[in-house]
């Protein structure tokens, strides 16, 4: 892509597309929350003979997200505020599954925004290119490349980056974690959770051959999201590494015979036709109702972002409050355990009217330290188990205390998360450019996906569908 133009009306329209993939944290829950963090600010030491330090003087800021636990997002901005007592930040949430349709035309408008949550997998590029996002230079902030780079998670980074400049810092980060309803497992003598996918076929056979549920299985095969991050989750498991999809120049490479896609569909299939461990009904399945019918003891295992076993293992949520568990995610034939991952950050917008030095202050108190500590990091994995890129935080005793309240083993997340890759196709492989048309192809893929698992479709004819569908939209966006 490099020399090749796509133009600013395209990138509007990419931009609002965006919205058929809703915030993942949208789908959460109001938790009984324990007692915040008091963040006081430091008071600066005076002598009688010392120069009075000037009143810092009032004002203004705006701060916009998604309506994911909105009282959570005004304690935080409650806590800068009492850091910051000059700093006024005034909150507007919307609803999270029109987040990025919403805020488009406010973008358009010129509306002032200072500071905002963004979906990274989606809304971030498109709004880059169209110009909405103020990107974080090394000049200007250099404590992001020097402080907060290296502590983060790689696969995060890379998500908030495009031609090495970074766009945010972290919100939250997750991944498709494996999940199991322990009592199931014991009741079929099973002793251990599934290393394999092999194993985990194995494992659903047994329980289904001993009358303990017929469909052991129920994967996220709705045509929405939690499809796009399952095929590519179940990819990187059997082979982890850049590449699987497309090559250097972002040609597609998946549409080959023995590629690790059509191993993925053919497994797919296979789980639906050939061993009848999971029924049709996951091709009605989002995350939201796979999240219920876990928590109601319907499957023994699933596939889901990682922070919902903590919801899980509450009882006011859940039937199965303690029997919930989770483990790595299975690997293919070759060991591996790769997953896919996915951001979202906090970023400077280029329409704010607050002074920079202040939307610095808000985004590194949101998305950084304060005081030496991730303090507003911390306090979302500890109120909603919201998984977090600092390797850090996972050393907390406060937070480790939390987790496995609710099952979460630290360890075992720090450690899956040095597994993580993220959705390959957004940006150019050697570029590192914006792909516009990456979600319209995503979403054009969905039924091809359902028809190779329900076996309407050979998993080789809907990859070359696929690959045809790219090459198209790659004819249509660069000129």
């Amino acid at each position: 892509m490099t020399g090749e133009k796509v133009s600013r009306r395209k990138w509007v329209k990419y931009a609002g597309a965006g919205v058929v993939v809703a915030a993942i944290a949208g789908a959460g829950y109001y938790a009984t929350q324990p007692k915040p963090v008091t963040i006081t600010p430091t008071a600066t030491p005076t002598t009688p003979t010392a120069t009075p330090t000037p009143t810092p003087k009032p004002m203004e800021m705006t701060y916009y997200s998604w309506a994911y636990a909105p009282e959570i997002h005004q304690e935080h901005l409650d806590w800068f505020m009492q850091a910051y007592p000059n700093i006024k930040v005034s909150y507007v949430n919307l609803p999270a599954a029109q987040y990025s349709a919403l805020m488009l035309p406010k973008f358009v408008a010129g509306e002032a925004i200072d500071v905002c949550t963004v979906n990274a997998d989606d809304a971030l590029p498109a709004w880059v290119a169209a110009g909405y996002i103020l990107p974080l230079t090394k000049d200007e902030f250099p404590e992001v490349y020097n402080e907060y780079r290296p502590a983060m998670d790689t696969f995060v980074w890379e998500t908030f980056t495009y031609k090495d400049v970074c766009y945010g810092l972290p919100y939250y980060s997750d991944y498709l974690g494996l999940m199991y309803n322990k009592e199931y497992l014991d009741k079929a003598g099973i002793d251990q959770p599934p290393t394999t996918w092999d194993e985990l076929v194995d494992q659903c056979l047994k329980i289904k051959q001993k009358g303990i549920l017929e469909y052991p299985l129920q994967l996220i095969m709705k045509a929405e999201w939690g499809l796009n991050f399952l095929w590519h989750a179940l990819i990187y498991s059997r082979e982890r590494r850049a590449g699987l999809l497309f090559d250097m120049d972002m040609n597609p490479v998946f549409n080959t015979s023995g590629s690790r896609f059509e191993e993925v569909l053919q497994w797919l299939r296979d789980c639906i036709v050939k061993w009848k461990i999971m029924s049709t009904k996951a091709f009605e399945t989002g995350e939201g109702d796979g999240f219920k019918a876990f928590a109601a003891g319907e499957m023994a295992f699933h596939l889901a972002p990682n922070y919902r076993l903590q919801q899980a293992n509450d009882p006011s949520l859940s039937k199965i409050a303690g029997k919930a568990r989770g483990a790595m995610f299975p690997g293919g034939k070759k060991g591996e355990h790769g997953t896919c991952g996915w951001a979202r950050c906090y970023s400077i917008t280029k329409l704010g009217k607050a002074e920079r030095e202040a939307q610095r202050k808000l985004l590194i108190f949101l998305g950084g330290k304060h005081e030496g500590k991730y303090k507003v990091a911390a306090d979302w994995m500890i109120k909603k188990g919201l998984g977090q890129p600092y390797g850090e935080l996972y050393g907390y005793q406060e937070i480790r205390d939390a987790l496995k309240k609710y099952y979460l083993d630290p360890d075992l997340i720090k450690e899956q998360r040095k597994l993580i890759l993220p959705m390959e196709g957004f940006k150019h492989r050697k570029t590192g450019e914006v792909i516009p048309w990456f979600m319209e192809w995503l979403i054009y893929n969905h039924p091809l996906i359902q028809k190779a698992a329900s076996g309407d479709l050979k998993p080789i004819d809907a990859l070359n569908d696929m690959a045809n569908k790219w090459n198209e939209l790659k004819k249509k966006y660069v000129k």
